[in-house]
């Protein structure tokens, strides 16, 4: 058959459809983007909460912990001497790692990760720390999370509900996922400078042989 007898097989649209199926498709997309990041990028914004120091700073730790952990409260109060002592020559980056065997543990993590949202995460980790003694024994330890982020200053509203999503829960247990690949099996688990150290004693070794201080004398593990 000649080609001029042969029908075209591609449906004809006027141009006002085609423009109107056109900014169909394009809405249709920019809602699903905003649908699918939304929770992305507020974790995106809770990691860089995250984060303190000079991330240019030669001492680059990853920390990984568990806020029911007394290790983690010891090594975190450490790590905040260092970056106080030491402006600028140290860059924090603190990321969840909560154990199953700790029943307040996601918990904690969950107001931790929504405090993060507000701009709140320093305050909140000093105290959820500073108080883990009086929480950790409790059958219901949610009221003393509650009073935390009360006393911390952040909107407990709008926390209670960031804590009732699950996407706050998968986003945690995806950070722990990427910590159980990297070989964390347990806390504190600490990357400096892109080398793993379990425990507080090996971490403030390593700091304080990077930054040329004096190793500090105490029995911790």
């Amino acid at each position: 058959m000649p080609p001029s007898s042969k029908k075209s097989l591609t449906p004809r649209f006027s141009k006002p459809l085609v423009a109107a199926i056109i900014l169909v498709a394009a809405a249709g997309s920019i809602f699903l983007a905003k649908y699918v990041l939304w929770g992305r990028v507020g974790a995106q914004d809770s990691i860089a909460a995250r984060a303190a120091g000079d991330p240019k700073a030669a001492v680059h730790i990853v920390e990984y912990l568990d806020f029911q952990c007394p290790a983690c409260a010891y090594g975190a109060k450490q790590i905040h001497n260092y970056l106080e002592t030491f402006p600028g020559k140290i860059y924090l980056e603190v990321k969840y790692f909560p154990l199953g065997g700790h029943v307040h543990s996601m918990g904690a993590t969950k107001y931790a990760q929504c405090s993060a949202r507000q701009g709140k995460f320093w305050p909140y980790l000093s105290t959820v720390f500073e108080r883990q003694a009086q929480w950790k024994g409790l059958f219901d330890a949610q009221p003393a999370f509650v009073q935390i982020i009360k006393d911390i200053g952040a909107d407990a509203n709008k926390i209670q509900s960031c804590v009732a999503n699950d996407d706050i829960r998968k986003e945690i247990m995806a950070e722990k996922d990427a910590g159980v690949a990297l070989g964390i099996q347990s806390t504190p688990t600490y990357f400096i400078n892109g080398k793993m150290f379990v425990g507080v004693k090996p971490m403030m070794e390593e700091v304080e042989r990077l930054l040329g201080a004096v190793p500090t004398q105490q029995n911790v593990k």
